[in-house]
C-alpha cells in the first residue's frame, strides 16, 4: 500500500536519507494528545529533550497538532502526508523550507505543504524506531546497538501490543465513546468483539 503522496527527495526505505545531525525542527511529528499511538512519541521525543516543547530553538522535532475531534484528519491537506489520515506520522522537511519567522508559520497553515516535504513515516512504531535510531539513543529506549535477535524480540513486542492490546482497546473505546463524539454510528458487534479480544 501506498504511505504518501507527497513528492520525495527520498524514500522512508533509503537509509542513507537520513542525517543523524539535523537540528532547527526539520522533523515534524504529526499528533493528537487524544491517540495513544501520538502519545508514545510524543513521549520518547520530550524524554530525551528532542521536542520544540522543552526547548524551542534546540529542538530536533516539531510538534504539530491533528484535532481528530476537529476532523483535522480528514483533511485534504493532512491527507497530503498521511494518506491514511491517522496520528501520527513523522516528517522530514525540504532542506530550507522551515521558517523560525512566525508570520511565515502562520501563513503556512497547519500543515507543512506539499511541497516542502521531503520524506513522511506512518505508524507510531516504525516512527519510534526510526527516532531511536536517527537520533541514537540509548539502547534502554531500542537496542539500536543489539544484535538482531534482541531487536527482533522489541519489534515482535511493538507489533503484538498494536495487533492484540490496542486493537481491542481501541475498538472498545472507539465504539463506546469516541465513535458518538464524531458523530459516527458506534457498532455493538465491535465493541463487543474488541472486549472479548482483551479477555482471552
Amino acid at each position: 500500500a501506498k504511505t504518501t503522496t507527497t513528492p520525495r527527495t527520498s524514500s522512508c526505505l533509503d537509509s542513507s536519507s537520513t542525517d543523524l545531525t539535523m537540528s532547527g525542527g526539520k522533523y515534524e511529528i504529526y499528533v493528537d494528545s487524544m491517540s495513544q499511538p501520538s502519545r508514545a512519541c510524543m513521549i520518547l521525543c520530550r524524554a530525551n529533550h528532542l521536542s520544540d516543547v522543552d526547548a524551542p530553538h534546540l529542538s530536533q522535532v516539531r510538534e504539530k497538532l491533528v484535532l481528530i475531534h476537529k476532523k483535522d484528519h480528514r483533511s485534504e491537506a493532512y491527507r497530503a502526508l498521511n494518506p491514511l489520515r491517522q496520528v501520527p506520522v513523522l516528517v522530514r522537511r525540504a532542506e530550507g523550507s522551515v521558517s523560525e519567522n512566525p508570520a511565515q508559520q502562520k501563513a503556512e497553515g497547519k500543515f507543512a505543504p506539499a511541497n516542502a516535504v521531503a520524506w513522511s513515516l506512518p505508524e507510531s512504531c516504525a516512527i519510534l524506531t526510526h527516532i531511536c535510531q536517527a537520533f541514537d539513543l540509548p539502547d534502554k529506549w531500542y537496542p539500536s546497538r543489539g544484535t538482531l535477535e534482541e531487536r527482533a524480540a522489541v519489534d515482535s513486542a511493538l507489533h503484538w501490543y498494536h495487533a492484540t492490546l490496542r486493537k481491542g482497546c481501541g475498538g472498545l473505546t472507539f465504539h463506546k465513546v469516541v465513535a458518538h463524539n464524531l458523530g459516527v454510528t458506534p457498532s455493538e458487534a465491535i465493541a463487543q468483539d474488541s472486549q472479548d479480544r482483551l479477555m482471552r
